[in-house]
């Protein structure tokens, strides 16, 4: 059933895990005519949207994999559709077609910073509306330098130095990160 999917939708590649799951490469720019084929098409019938993932990867030039996951209901098939964007492109955003992907997308940009064109509520959903960074990218310092904490005594927000208590560890020199921090 899948072999013929590379005739009928501009798929780069294909490949399959199992039996029953199959994933799918495809540009950017393809795909919301992918997601209404899949949807609408007689003999696949992906019609719920299960989950939008997003990896990071900061050494290459397409940093962010996104990854559909899409069930059919009506045949045991899971398809994963997966494709690559830079963080300076948009991507669509496929909720005319599913509208749980309203909420994926947001917490794909408010963690990642990929955005969705045309995603009618597209806004902070897990960090607060002015924080300037998106926690999940692999370049988000993970220890800053000021804690801050609720003082009950004087019921203010006071700011402290943070105090480490061990030494870091060096890195190696032929490390990934250390080109890209």
């Amino acid at each position: 059933m899948f072999n013929n999917l590379i005739k009928i939708l501009p798929i780069q590649y294909i490949y399959s895990d199992s039996k029953f799951s199959v994933s799918v490469y495809i540009y950017y720019t393809n795909l919301l005519l992918n997601l209404f084929v899949l949807n609408k098409h007689q003999n696949l019938r992906f019609k719920m949207l299960s989950t939008i993932s997003c990896i990071d990867f900061p050494e290459l030039e397409n940093r962010f994999e996104i990854i559909y996951t899409l069930m059919s209901l009506d045949f045991p098939l899971i398809l994963n559709i997966k494709t690559k964007i830079s963080e300076f492109i948009y991507i669509n955003s496929c909720s005319i077609y599913f509208k749980n992907a309203v909420w994926l997308e947001r917490e794909i940009w408010d963690m990642f910073g990929v955005y969705f064109v045309n995603n009618f509520d597209l806004r902070r959903i897990l960090t607060d509306y002015g924080f300037p960074y998106h926690p999940l990218r692999k370049t988000f310092p993970l220890q800053g330098y000021i804690q801050i904490y609720y003082n009950f005594v004087t019921k203010h927000i006071s700011y402290s130095e943070n105090q480490f208590s061990q030494v870091k560890s060096l890195k190696s020199l032929n490390s990934v990160w250390n080109k890209v921090i």
